[in-house]
């Protein structure tokens, strides 16, 4: 049965693309001090990345053989408004793709004025497709909002 769907495939189609992502989540929240965003990340497994050459504060997760190219996290302090953005690009196997979310929900349920927003979208939602805006008041919560 797989067999023959993937022979339905267009020829151009390279068959070896067709699960992976690309994604972009911008995540706003009060700004925090780097040590504190470095905090926060390490212990889900990122890895700080810096040089003075680079724009904003970089922060890679990555875990062979699960992943592919991994999770690029870059967190730009500004004032009072911190903006960290969680990429993927288009290697980035489905477990990037669920840290990617994973990191944002915990972002948005731990710092003070978090919103969420899918760039690759256009729309405040996580990665998975469900909306970032929390439940409304006397509304029962989706099964996968905690």
């Amino acid at each position: 049965m797989l067999r023959r769907c993937l022979r339905r495939l267009p020829p151009e189609c390279d068959r070896r693309d067709n699960y992976r992502f690309l994604m972009r989540l911008d995540v706003r929240f009060h700004a925090v001090p780097v040590e504190a965003m470095r905090a926060f990340l390490e212990p889900l497994g990122y890895r700080f990345e810096w040089g003075p050459e680079l724009d904003g504060i970089g922060f890679h997760w990555r875990k062979l053989p699960l992943s592919g190219t991994g999770v690029r996290a870059t967190y730009f302090p500004d004032g009072g408004e911190g903006l960290l953005v969680i990429e993927t690009d288009g290697q980035a196997s489905a477990a990037d793709v669920a840290m990617q979310d994973v990191t944002a929900r915990l972002l948005a349920e731990r710092f003070e004025r978090a919103t969420v927003w899918c760039a690759t979208t256009g729309r405040a939602e996580y990665g998975g497709g469900q909306p970032a805006e929390p439940p409304a008041p006397g509304a029962d919560p989706p099964a996968w909002y905690s």
